[in-house]
């Protein structure tokens, strides 16, 4: 946690709470954990111990009842709960003044309300009931014998199912519902409809615009040409948002088309395709690899080796600043030049199918394969010295 001294003048509120030691009472423990759990907001959360109630910092040094991922993970896993998903927590210690702090973050989860289904009564501890909804409101924990008010519990439902949020956030939701999702194809058009809320469906269409038939990421397909359609996110009578879709290796798959971006403007011709994990077209992504009727293996897993994946924006910027300061501009020409051979044999392939490409328009593909290929290299050396 990096912003930690931000919370340390700041008084306790529903996203952090000090204590000056460590639970001696484990149901204690579980029992601040299931408030930091069940919030309404879609934040993180953090227990800070070392810090005495006047802000003061004391330090966990000498405390015996001080706990690290693994024991409290392995004391969560124990629990009968109402979730098959894993309460998620992590355990840092930061050394501010000389003095050990220990910082329990507990993750944000959509999978509330999170409560007890067998009572929890270890050895020499108070213990918990079963059935009891504990949720953090404000800085106030709910009292142990008590569940949270029903307005609190209703928002909770509501974070649940993602009511509390934007409808294109809703529709990022139901899309990883893969499996309650069919595809229909009739005289109508084709669709994909949600079964569990058929106002969420999605139109697919030929595009009508004039596009390039070939591009870099569908060159290492056994049928490189592609084929556009339009993708409209539909909510009742809305569009919520629309996307253009790859038909990969002659109909063999369905993609998203992926996002285009410089490596360095210094080159021309130096870019690449790319998604990112947290974006529409990522979730698309996987969506249609399971949803749609057709999903090649092979030409999905030669998709993916033909573009980039980045985690996030920020993972973006800096690897290209990485490279960037790595290799030289000279170094980087080098390495996406390509040989006579190499153009002549790639436009023979291209052109004995779409004839109207120009040997320029070939070197450009070139140029990108060898950028995505140079980016996967740095990216693979990276994980490698981790």
């Amino acid at each position: 946690m990096e912003n930690i001294k931000i919370f340390l003048n700041k008084v306790e509120d529903e996203f952090h709470d000090f204590k000056q030691q460590w639970h001696k009472d484990n149901s204690e423990l579980v029992r601040d954990i299931l408030n930091f759990v069940n919030t309404v907001h879609h934040k993180d959360c953090y227990i800070i111990f070392g810090i005495a109630d006047n802000f003061e910092i004391i330090g966990v040094q000498e405390d015996e009842n001080r706990k690290n991922t693994e024991t409290i993970t392995d004391l969560l896993h124990k629990l009968y709960l109402s979730t098959n998903s894993q309460i998620k927590v992590k355990v840092e210690t930061q050394t501010i003044d000389d003095k050990e702090i220990d910082i329990l973050t507990i993750f944000n989860s959509d999978f509330v309300p999170v409560y007890l289904t067998k009572d929890y009564r270890p050895k020499g501890s108070k213990g918990l009931t079963a059935g009891l909804i504990y949720a953090r409101n404000g800085a106030i924990n709910t009292p142990r014998n008590e569940s949270t008010s029903f307005d609190v519990l209703n928002a909770l439902f509501r974070k649940h199912n993602k009511l509390d949020v934007s409808i294109q956030e809703q529709y990022n939701k139901v899309l990883t519902d893969y499996n309650n999702w069919s595809y229909v194809d009739n005289e109508e058009g084709s669709f994909f409809i949600y079964n569990l809320n058929p106002d969420f469906h999605m139109r697919l269409s030929q595009d009508s615009e004039n596009r390039f038939e070939v591009e870099a990421y569908s060159m290492s397909q056994v049928n490189f040409k592609i084929s556009w359609l339009r993708l409209e996110l539909r909510y009742r009578t809305l569009i919520i948002d629309e996307r253009l879709l790859n038909y990969l290796d002659g109909g063999r798959s369905l993609v998203p088309s992926p996002n285009l971006s410089p490596l360095t403007p210094t080159i021309q011709g130096a870019s690449y395709y790319y998604f990112y994990k947290d974006s529409l077209d990522y979730i698309l992504f996987k969506f249609l690899k399971i949803a749609f009727p057709i999903s090649d293996c092979y030409a999905i897993n030669e998709f993916k080796n033909s573009i980039i994946i980045y985690d996030t924006e920020e993972d973006k910027k800096r690897i290209h600043t990485s490279i960037l300061n790595n290799i030289s501009v000279s170094d980087m020409r080098k390495i996406l030049n390509y040989t006579d051979k190499e153009i002549e044999s790639t436009y023979k392939l291209i052109t004995s199918k779409l004839p109207k490409l120009s040997i320029g328009q070939i070197g450009y593909l070139l140029k990108q394969q060898k950028t995505t290929k140079l980016l996967k290299d740095f990216i693979n050396k990276e994980i490698e010295h981790k």
